[in-house]
């Protein structure tokens, strides 16, 4: 406990901390009017230290904004409750007048000197409730990046300053790759994004193993999305069980099943015989290579034996002539 009293001193006495995005995370909000609880946010620290809120800014989607000028100080992991006047939400909420927040289409933004640290975009389809608010899965506090999405909100009975409970669902895994929004799946609609995900530059997600940092570029225990037993990162497409490194390619069907970056060319049946004529030059073999247009693979053919006839009668034809 000293440990802690002494962070929370360092914050307190420090006027302002530079938040990087992702240190403080929305996690619930309340737009319902005076005779619901009225309007209210919640934010959680996630830095992991006692953090003071003075000269953060709070901004909502029609631009009104309030930048808190008391000390407010919040210890690692727990939550803060910001609230109109009109709010009866809690007497330990900080009140906030210039704020009116929409329950249709909206936006909740918490900025810092550095930038953003967190923001909450939602519409009519996130079907925020009046008159029990919007929550955050509990597993996203931390991660800016996944609540955003409006599959880790949910509507449910306020819970200001305290965990919210999980969102009905959040123990099913939706997208099929292994983990549920309660086993850390932070996205359940891509079987892409996922505990042990590949999370680097190209991922299409911004954090892709779920672990609150955008893009890390560590790669950690890959999934396998088509349960063939190769890993997304050596697996050339990880959503076709047939396609992985190993595998048997079919020759010239224009697919690379076994992941080596070509399709297999037809199988070597070996050289054609010498179909050479009486006199001919023995060391110039009758066969010729041609291309199998069906991939590119060069395939040993014979030379028509009709065709070496025609073409000693036309040499001894001129033979003749030229005598």
């Amino acid at each position: 406990m000293w440990l802690e009293s002494l962070l929370l001193t360092v914050a307190s006495a420090r006027a302002h901390v530079p938040f990087e995005r992702g240190a403080f995370t929305l996690t619930e909000i309340h737009a319902g009017p005076a005779a619901e609880g009225g309007q209210w946010f919640e934010v959680r620290n996630d830095s992991g230290s006692g953090q003071n809120l003075v000269e953060q800014v709070f901004t909502d989607g029609d631009g009104s904004s309030q930048q808190l000028s008391l000390t407010l100080i919040v210890r690692a992991g727990e939550y803060a409750v910001l609230a109109h006047p009109d709010s009866t939400v809690s007497a330990d909420a900080l009140l906030v007048a210039d704020f009116d927040i929409e329950a249709l289409v909206d936006t909740l933004t918490h900025s810092d000197l550095l930038g953003v640290v967190d923001a909450v975009a939602w519409d009519a389809t996130w079907g925020i409730d009046v008159t029990r608010g919007h929550a955050m899965n509990p597993f996203a506090a931390g991660n800016e990046w996944a609540n955003d999405l409006s599959t880790n909100w949910c509507a449910a009975e306020p819970t200001p300053g305290a965990a919210n409970a999980w969102c009905p669902g959040s123990d099913t895994d939706d997208d099929g790759d292994g983990s549920s929004e309660q086993e850390g799946d932070c996205d359940d609609t891509d079987r892409a994004v996922g505990p042990g995900a590949v999370d680097d530059a190209d991922a299409l997600a911004d954090d892709a193993d779920c672990n609150g940092v955008r893009n890390d570029g560590v790669p950690n225990v890959e999934v396998d999305a088509d349960g063939d037993g190769a890993n997304s990162v050596a697996d050339c497409d990880d959503a076709d069980p047939d396609r992985f490194p190993g595998a048997a390619d079919l020759p010239c069907d224009g697919i690379d099943q076994d992941c080596d970056g070509a399709d297999r060319c037809a199988p070597d049946t070996g050289a054609p015989a010498d179909t050479d004529e009486p006199g001919e030059d023995p060391s110039h073999p009758d066969t010729r290579a041609e291309e199998d247009p069906r991939c590119g693979c060069a395939v040993p053919r014979a030379v028509d034996p009709g065709l070496g006839v025609a073409l000693l009668v036309v040499v001894a034809s001129r033979r003749r002539r030229s005598r």
